[in-house]
């Protein structure tokens, strides 16, 4: 594994804009069930683990989804859930490791903000609307320095975990890794490639900024756009195993940039 360009990073935002050029509608179809598995389970009790648990069955599928845009195959909603049957426990039990770091991270968050503010009125003044109870809150130094360092810590611990999951179910998938391995080859390949992966980033914030700045409106394009970028990323530092799956004579494969 070696680290890639810095600008391989827009590579990656090149080529999702390819993939769902190529294949729109099952794109967009695919995006809406998406979008709407996560708004459906985010009112029900528990819905929001039952979300943690299947993100790596759904990304699996999205990186499915750009392969087959990228041969000029189907792509459709029932990608999604085409990873569950084939690779269900591996999936679910990365699944649930994920899950349960980022609880713990959330609970230990939230606990060391209990030490400097009261949640209960914090809460309910944002809520409300009441700007000046929570400018009030974060006046006294105490607690404004206290909640910005706490931040930092809790944002410094979950980017490693979010980096460790980023290529694992693809790994776990399509690769044979078991899940705590996969977890650690993703993490390593996210720091090698530190430099294209902020570029990426900055990327992707700067579309979704624009699309906010239509009122939502673009969300519809850019949300599509987003989830086809994995599997370029994905394939750029762990190709397909064999010659026949590494469409390396498709000239609409990852763009490659150079300065």
């Amino acid at each position: 594994m070696k680290p890639l360009p810095f600008n391989q990073g827009m590579s990656w935002i090149v080529a999702g804009f390819q993939s769902i050029s190529r294949q729109f509608a099952g794109w967009m179809a695919l995006s809406g069930v998406y979008l709407a598995i996560h708004l459906l389970l985010s009112f029900i009790p528990l819905g929001p683990l039952a979300i943690s648990l299947l993100a790596p069955v759904f990304w699996v599928g999205i990186y499915r989804a750009g392969r087959n845009s990228t041969r000029r195959q189907q792509v459709s909603p029932a990608l999604l859930f085409e990873p569950l049957r084939e690779h269900g426990k591996p999936l679910l039990t990365l699944g649930g490791i994920l899950m349960v770091l980022n609880l713990l991270l959330a609970q230990g968050y939230t606990a060391s903000l209990a030490s400097i503010v009261d949640l209960n009125a914090m809460r309910e003044a944002w809520l409300a609307g009441n700007q000046q109870a929570l400018i009030q809150m974060f006046a006294k130094p105490e607690v404004f320095y206290g909640f910005v360092l706490r931040s930092l810590v809790a944002m410094a611990v979950a980017v490693p975990i979010a980096m460790a999951g980023w290529f694992a179910p693809v790994l776990v998938a399509e690769h044979g890794k078991a899940p705590l391995a996969a977890m650690g080859e993703s993490l390593a390949a996210c720091a090698i490639n530190w430099l294209p992966f902020l570029l990426y980033s900055i990327g992707l914030a700067l579309l979704f900024f624009m699309a906010i700045l239509t009122l939502g409106l673009a969300l519809i394009l850019v949300l599509p756009w987003y989830l086809a970028t994995y599997q370029a990323s994905t394939d750029d530092i762990w190709p397909p195993d064999t010659p026949a799956e590494n469409d390396t004579n498709d000239e609409d494969t990852t763009v490659s940039l150079s300065i």
